[in-house]
Parts: C-alpha cells; sequence; structure tokens
C-alpha cells in the first residue's frame, strides 16, 4: 500500500522507478520481488540464481520516497 491504495509492481512501474533514480540494473534473467505487510520493499535481480543486485525502495510514512541499488 502506498498512500492506503494498493499498488502492483509492473514492468512500468520497475522502468519509471529505474528511469527517476538512475540507477544501472546488471544484466539479469529472473526478478523476485519482496513484499513486507503487503508493501513492495525490494527487488533482487538474479543472473543463473546469484543474486547481481538488490534495488530497495525507500518509504516515509507510506509515501515512496526513493530507491537504493546494492
Amino acid at each position: 500500500l502506498i498512500n492506503g491504495r494498493e499498488v502492483r509492481m509492473t514492468p512500468a512501474t520497475e522502468e519509471t522507478i529505474q528511469s527517476i533514480a538512475g540507477l544501472n540494473i546488471p544484466k539479469h534473467d529472473t526478478k523476485e520481488l519482496v513484499y513486507t505487510d503487503g508493501v513492495l520493499t525490494s527487488i533482487v535481480y538474479k543472473l543463473a540464481g546469484a543474486t547481481v543486485a538488490t534495488e530497495t525502495l525507500i518509504y516515509t510514512d507510506g509515501i515512496f520516497t526513493g530507491v537504493t541499488i546494492l
């Protein structure tokens, strides 16, 4: 939930998040969406089963405020 509304991750949503944050996601073949209490909190990118990046979504008072990538 963001601002009391359910938000589902779609390719367009992910593309928007990446373009806003200027992220450079490494080559990957799978994505794992991680939810905490029904809220998308991270996206784990994998290549051949190994994690190549983790994108963490940041919320302040339930409002999406940023992204970090490791």
